[in-house]
């Protein structure tokens, strides 16, 4: 079928023909592993979005991202941030999104420290 090679395997045609057999393998492999990951940190970002929403609700969403958008449009107006860099523009969404979901998931601990206010099982830790 195949031509003697000295690294071992065929030459030729055939060679080319398992090589595309493999490369799909590990393609299909790789999206499988890709796909699972994404569909993990889909359900973990509905998981936290349905906490931070009935933590501080839509209206709370909407006042930490201006505040973080107030942020970044400091640093951009003090020249440390640029909005041609693409790569930095990512990064700060990304720390937007981490800073509301930070303030969502523990507004409701600090809600409680601040008022006072305890809850039912709460009250033989006093």
């Amino acid at each position: 079928a195949g031509v003697f090679c000295p690294r071992g395997g065929t030459t030729g045609r055939d060679r080319g023909r398992e090589g595309k057999k493999r490369r799909r393998e590990k393609t299909s492999n790789a999206g499988m592993a890709a796909g699972l990951a994404g569909l993990v940190l889909l359900v973990a970002y509905v998981v936290f979005l349905t906490a931070v929403l009935r933590g501080i609700g839509a209206l709370g969403v909407v006042l930490v991202l201006a505040v973080v958008g107030a942020l970044v449009w400091v640093l951009i107006d003090f020249g440390w941030l640029s909005l041609e860099n693409r790569g930095a523009m990512a990064w700060v969404a990304i720390v937007a999104l981490s800073v509301v979901l930070a303030v969502g998931m523990y507004w409701g601990i600090l809600w409680r420290r601040i008022s006072g206010q305890i809850e039912v099982d709460d009250d033989g830790d006093m």
